[in-house]
């Protein structure tokens, strides 16, 4: 099972929402993967990004709908 979770603040962040609608999950994780990759020389550090979006990948790839955006804010 994945969840997502949104959390607010950065120097003492306060969660503000979790879900675990695979939807929501899927969707949240393709947005994340428009992100673009980040480059490091350090080839440990590059494996771990590469697996993170691998990660990501699966579970975009696990819902079987869209969601539909109704308004960005």
């Amino acid at each position: 099972m994945t969840h997502v979770a949104l959390y607010s603040g950065m120097l003492s962040p306060r969660l503000i929402a979790t879900s675990d609608d695979p939807d929501l999950v899927a969707e949240v994780a393709r947005r994340m993967l428009g992100n673009p990759a980040t480059s490091d020389p350090d080839p440990a550090v590059t494996r771990l990004e590469r697996g993170r979006r691998e990660a990501l990948e699966d579970i975009s790839n696990r819902s079987p709908r869209r969601l539909r955006v109704v308004a960005d804010s």
